[in-house]
C-alpha cells in the first residue's frame, strides 16, 4: 500500500475539488453586522449567485489512514442546474477496478432536503440514502454522505459571530446550526464554522463539531483559480479533510474540469446508475476538453 511519503514523490500537487460542497465562487467585498440576518446574508449570496448551469471534473481521491497508507480512487463528477434553480450531482468512481461503476446521485428538492441514491456495482442495486445514513462515511473516506450537500438555509441558520485571520486574509466566522427538527434529528453535526474570505467569499476553512461538540473534523480549501471555460466561477485547487477523533485525512486532486457544458439529463435519473458503460464514461471525459461555440 502507498504511504505518505511515496505519495509526495510521486505528485507534483494534491488538489481537492469541491464540486458536491458549498459552492464557492467570487464575490465582491461587502461588510456585515453581527447577528444571524447578516450570516443568513453571506450563506444567501454563496448560494444564489452561482452563475453556473453545469460543471464535470475529473478528480482522485486519496484516503490516508492513521499510519499513512494511501488508498487512491479516481471519479468523474457533474452537476446541473435543474428545475427552479435547484442542483443536480453525480459522483462516478473510475478506478480502481473494485470500485469502478459505483456512483451516487443527488437531486435537491423544493423542502431544501437532498435525495441521495448510492449504487454499488458489487450489490447490483441502488440503495436510497435517508436519515442516520447520511452521517456514515462515503466510499470509506472522511466526508459523509452529509458533507456532499449545498448549504441549506430552508434547514439551518447562520450567525456572523464576528471576524479572524487565516494566514494573511482577514476572514467572517459564520456559525451554521440545524434549524428544523428534522434536520437536528439527522445531522452528525452539532455546529460547522465556516471561515469565509472577506475580500471575495472564497470558503477557506471549515471546522466540523459533532453532537458532544468536540471539534471532529476540518476542511481547507487552497489555491482558488477561475475555471477556464468561466473567468468569475472560482474554484479551489488543493483542500484537505481531516478527521481530527480517527487521525485520517482525505484528499481530492483535481486533474481537470470545466462549466457551462451540455450534459445529459438522463445522467441525473437514479435507475441511470446501473447503467455506465465506457462510452458513458467517454462522453463525460469528452466534455472536460468542450469548447463553446461563442458566435
Amino acid at each position: 500500500m502507498t504511504t505518505m511519503r511515496s505519495m509526495r514523490l510521486g505528485f507534483s500537487r494534491i488538489a481537492i475539488l469541491l464540486t458536491c460542497l458549498t459552492p464557492l465562487l467570487l464575490f465582491g467585498q461587502e461588510e456585515y453586522p453581527l447577528g444571524r440576518e447578516s450570516g443568513k446574508l453571506i450563506i444567501d449570496r454563496l448560494i444564489n449567485e452561482q452563475n453556473i448551469q453545469t460543471e464535470v471534473a475529473d478528480i482522485v481521491l486519496a484516503v490516508i489512514d492513521s499510519s499513512g497508507n494511501v488508498n487512491q480512487r479516481e471519479l468523474l463528477v457533474a452537476a446541473s442546474r435543474a428545475e427552479r434553480g435547484h442542483f443536480n450531482y453525480l459522483i462516478r468512481f473510475t478506478a480502481p477496478s473494485d470500485i469502478a461503476g459505483t456512483g451516487l446521485i443527488s437531486r435537491e428538492q423544493d423542502s431544501g432536503d437532498i435525495e441521495q441514491f448510492l449504487y454499488l456495482p458489487a450489490l447490483g442495486q441502488i440503495t436510497p440514502i435517508t436519515g442516520d445514513s447520511k452521517q456514515s462515511s462515503f466510499m470509506g473516506s472522511d466526508f459523509t454522505y452529509e458533507d456532499l450537500q449545498r448549504e441549506s438555509t430552508q434547514h439551518y441558520e447562520y450567525a456572523y459571530v464576528g471576524d479572524t485571520r487565516i494566514g494573511n486574509r482577514m476572514v467572517y466566522k459564520v456559525v451554521a446550526l440545524a434549524s428544523t427538527p428534522g434536520r437536528k434529528k439527522i445531522t452528525g453535526y452539532a455546529r460547522r464554522i465556516l471561515f469565509i474570505d472577506k475580500l471575495n467569499l472564497n470558503v477557506l476553512k471549515v471546522e466540523f463539531y459533532d453532537k458532544n461538540n468536540v471539534h471532529q473534523k476540518t476542511l481547507e480549501a487552497f489555491d482558488y483559480s477561475v475555471q477556464e471555460s468561466n473567468l468569475t466561477t472560482r474554484r479551489p485547487q488543493r483542500a484537505v479533510m481531516e478527521n481530527h477523533i480517527k487521525r485520517t485525512t482525505s484528499i481530492l486532486t483535481l486533474r481537470q474540469g470545466r462549466t457551462n457544458v451540455p450534459i445529459s439529463k438522463e445522467l441525473f435519473v437514479p435507475d441511470s446508475l446501473q447503467i455506465w458503460t465506457q462510452e458513458n464514461e467517454a462522453q463525460i471525459r469528452d466534455l472536460l476538453s468542450f469548447t463553446p461555440d461563442n458566435s
